[in-house]
């Protein structure tokens, strides 16, 4: 889907839709990063009322380290909250994930705080040179970024088949390119 909204230059939708992609492609990054200190994110990440929360108390307990690597990350005391971007990359960035990854989703983080919370709360549009700008790549580039990093985060899962589930999507996309 993010892939027609950028053929499409709708660059306001794809900013609102980028978000819930980043975090569960967050979360796989997390899984793979943390499993050599024998955590996953399920460990990290706690599930409660149907919402994803980062409990401080939680991270202290299990990963003493990584509470004092977050609360000097936000220089500031922790509070319970929903999983965010940012939380999810200073987690990323404490079990030492890819940093041409943490790269491209701190841009991701600086055109969600800026441009989605923007066009979420006010009538605002969202251009592809706001894209640029904020998050120092063009939108088509960012896509094909993700893609690769999503690709190379799966190919830790032991699917004969992930391959084809992901060129599903481009023969999806396609069709729908071929409608418009």
């Amino acid at each position: 889907m993010l892939k027609n909204l950028v053929y499409l230059k709708r660059y306001t939708d794809f900013m609102l839709r980028l978000n819930p992609f980043l975090v569960r492609l967050q979360r796989i990054l997390l899984d793979a990063a943390a499993k050599p200190s024998g955590l996953s994110a399920k460990d990290l990440i706690t599930t409660a009322d149907g919402r994803e929360r980062v409990i401080p108390e939680h991270i202290r307990s299990i990963c003493p380290d990584l509470y004092a690597f977050m609360l000097d990350a936000f220089g500031a005391p922790l509070e319970a909250r929903d999983i965010s971007i940012r939380g999810l990359n200073v987690m990323l960035r404490f079990f030492r994930a890819d940093a041409e990854t943490l790269e491209l989703l701190d841009g991701c983080e600086r055109g969600n705080q800026v441009l989605r919370n923007r066009a979420a709360h006010t009538l605002f549009a969202i251009t592809a040179e706001d894209i640029r700008r904020e998050c120092g790549i063009s939108a088509e580039i960012l896509v094909q970024r993700l893609e690769k990093v999503l690709e190379g985060a799966l190919s830790d899962y032991p699917d004969p088949n992930r391959k084809r589930r992901i060129n599903i999507y481009d023969f999806c996309d396609r069709l729908i390119r071929d409608c418009l």
